[in-house]
């Protein structure tokens, strides 16, 4: 089927091209007149170009999402959870490496490209790149770190922690394998200190990159020393490191060192034996996040929203 053209519309409607051209861009139409070209648009399926309409109301209907990678189950999760909730916006994703510069850039992208507001799914942010995004006149929500001066969506990483942390409660030794709180707050800190205050016996902590490798190199040296009754790391692909180790030193799993992590990621299922786990709802995370975002529009006033999740009890403990 050709395409139709705003032209086309008005000629099948009996108007001007500038009447349909106000119609789509929101402007004044009389009763009448708007049900007559609303028939024609839905019978003809017409999709409005958003960027030319952009370029005449000094606004879009797309929305930024800046992410700092893709390779992450619970950003995929949340991305998917930010789709299915959308109405009728458009999202420019952009995968900033965890680089601070690229993100500063992801930012003034907002001016240049007219964006009707922002999505940040952060680690720490700096100062400056605080003061970037508190200098923007549009909508902005951030997701992962809980920062009081922003709108935001976290995860509950105090309940996480309580409830991973009780499993080793009474574990004489326990190997902590976390990250730098100055690259990621809520895991490092809020997370960490969660856990960490449940336990009763020794603790042993080292801190990792994040990735499964830096985990295992990790878990290994600590092996080499000192037993463990168990070790608990702050992400699942962590926790897959430590386990990896755990089997090459011919430890037995559960029976001699528990492994715990936190998201619920498919890792933990693939991991054999599957890995216990805190296992976060990412999926409703990003669905909060569009709300969120969405109520800023009409209501800018600050506000905090944290979603939960639940124990997951497999083969590790």
């Amino acid at each position: 089927m050709p395409k139709i053209t705003i032209q086309d519309i008005a000629t099948r409607a009996g108007v001007a091209k500038s009447t349909v051209s106000r119609f789509l861009n929101g402007g004044s139409v009389s009763a009448k007149t708007r049900t007559k070209i609303e028939a024609i648009v839905d019978a003809a399926g017409y999709q409005p170009n958003v960027f030319a309409q952009s370029l005449k109301q000094q606004t879009t209907r797309t929305i930024g999402v800046i992410v700092p990678r893709l390779d992450s189950y619970a950003q995929t999760e949340m991305l998917h959870g930010l789709d299915d909730a959308n109405q009728d916006d458009v999202f420019l994703i952009m995968n900033t490496y965890q680089v601070e510069a690229t993100v500063q850039k992801a930012i003034q992208q907002v001016e240049t490209l007219r964006l009707s507001g922002l999505i940040i799914f952060a680690a720490n942010l700096s100062d400056a790149t605080k003061k970037m995004i508190a200098e923007l006149d549009v909508p902005v929500v951030i997701q992962g770190q809980d920062m009081p001066e922003f709108s935001r969506v976290v995860v509950d990483d105090g309940l996480a922690g309580a409830q991973i942390g009780q499993l080793a409660a009474n574990a004489a030794r326990v190997l902590m394998i976390s990250v730098d709180p100055l690259k990621d707050f809520e895991i490092g800190q809020i997370r960490y200190q969660a856990t960490r205050f449940q336990l009763t016996g020794v603790v042993d902590t080292v801190y990792a990159d994040f990735s499964l490798n830096s985990a295992k190199q990790l878990t290994a040296e600590a092996l080499a020393t000192n037993h463990y009754d168990a070790i608990i790391a702050m992400t699942d692909l962590m926790a897959a490191g430590a386990l990896q180790s755990l089997l090459a030193d011919h430890r037995r799993v559960p029976e001699e060192t528990k492994v715990l992590g936190f998201g619920g990621t498919l890792i933990s299922d693939l991991a054999a034996p599957n890995i216990t786990t805190f296992a976060f709802d990412y999926y409703r995370v990003g669905q909060e996040i569009y709300e969120l975002f969405k109520e800023q529009q009409t209501n800018p006033k600050v506000k905090s929203v944290r979603v939960g999740g639940k124990l997951v009890i497999k083969q590790t403990s």
